[in-house]
């Protein structure tokens, strides 16, 4: 992350947050891509299209919350960086991050007993993930 632009680092982190906080819980990725202008991280969705709200077991509900806490792990890392270097960019890259966890939340939260799946429990969650892999989002 050297000799990137100050987008691009900030590019780079945000898709190394999704890639270690989905790597830490477990998940599977098939690449992670940080381009000049945008980035994605390969199959982390666990087919959650396929679930009914009205018949999730715990196992669904845990893939729920893995889900929900990788799309929000980009953002956060990028909060963790900015507040690391005080070099601030006026763009997140996480507009589409948040649509997705917003209709995640809107689909499932009301079905799920066993997990909390609301913005000040995921964001909680992730900041303890992101902060004790740093040094791994550091590193990629």
């Amino acid at each position: 992350m050297n000799n990137d632009t100050p987008f691009q680092t900030i590019v780079a982190y945000h898709e190394a947050g999704h890639a270690v906080v989905a790597w830490a819980l477990g998940m599977t990725l098939d690449s992670v891509h940080a381009g000049d202008l945008d980035g994605e991280v390969f199959n982390v969705t666990n087919s959650l299209d396929l679930l009914d709200p009205e018949y999730l077991s715990t196992a669904d509900e845990i893939k729920i919350e893995k889900k929900a806490l990788v799309l929000l792990a980009g953002e956060l890392a990028e909060i963790a960086y900015y507040e690391s270097t005080e070099q601030y960019v006026d763009t997140f890259m996480s507009a589409d991050d948040r649509l997705k966890l917003g209709y995640l939340r809107d689909r499932f939260q009301r079905a799920c007993s066993t997990v909390d799946i609301t913005d000040s429990a995921i964001e909680s969650k992730v900041d303890k993930l992101i902060g004790k892999h740093w040094h791994r989002i550091v590193a990629l």
